[in-house]
């Protein structure tokens, strides 16, 4: 029986992203076309707000209901509580 056990060292993401292009000037996500409806927002800048384990959590929620499919990061990088969260939900983050 072969061994299922992975490397705890190796980084490991579940992506439901299979393909990603541009047609005509339309952006296509695993083969189908895709109207972006993006919320935008500014991560925490400061240690204790990036030390807020439910803010990516949050600001998903807000995507959700505000019907958006995208997350936009003005600027910096987020913390991974939201790409993960994110990436659940099946939300883009550009």
């Amino acid at each position: 029986m072969p061994s299922t056990a992975r490397d705890p060292d190796s980084p490991r993401r579940q992506v439901g992203l299979r393909s990603l292009g541009l047609t005509n000037g339309r952006f296509r996500v695993n083969d189908r076309p895709v109207i972006v409806r993006a919320l935008t927002v500014d991560p925490p800048t400061s240690f204790s707000a990036r030390a807020d384990p439910e803010w990516g959590p949050r600001v998903v929620t807000q995507a959700l209901d505000a019907n958006a499919n995208t997350i936009r990061l003005r600027e910096h990088v987020a913390p991974d509580a939201l790409y993960e969260a994110a990436d659940r939900c099946g939300l883009m983050v550009i």
